[in-house]
């Protein structure tokens, strides 16, 4: 790893989403995380993340894709990375035209998220 990043994991399933940031921690990260929109935008505020690692599928009413625009517009430093078990051709473009710096199709593998969160600190960031 070569920086140690601020990562808030956002998934309303409590195991999985406790089993990332467990994942990102043992990896050097300092790790916050969320159930639900409320509380991440709360600790959205209060941390201040470098990346966002957040379900598509969340149960409250935003979608994980306009709850990362929504934080976005506030952190323009925010890098997002999209997960979904639900992978669609359309969801993962419109992740893409949404800014989001790689999806992850659910399940994945260890290796695919550490992946993604060094590409989150090697890409651009994302355009107004």
């Amino acid at each position: 790893m070569a920086q140690k990043l601020k990562v808030l994991v956002v998934d309303d399933e409590s195991s999985y989403c406790e089993q990332l940031s467990l994942i990102l921690r043992r990896s050097g990260h300092e790790v916050e995380s969320a159930l639900d929109v409320k509380t991440a935008r709360e600790t959205a505020r209060r941390f201040n993340p470098q990346v966002l690692l957040i379900d598509f599928m969340l149960k409250d009413e935003v979608s994980g894709l306009d709850l990362a625009r929504e934080l976005q517009a506030s952190n323009q430093h925010l890098a997002t990375i999209l997960m979904s078990g639900y992978l669609a051709a359309e969801l993962r473009g419109d992740a893409h035209n949404q800014g989001a710096v790689a999806f992850l199709e659910k399940p994945f593998e260890l290796s695919e998220l550490l992946n993604a969160i060094d590409k989150a600190v090697q890409s651009p960031l994302p355009s107004g």
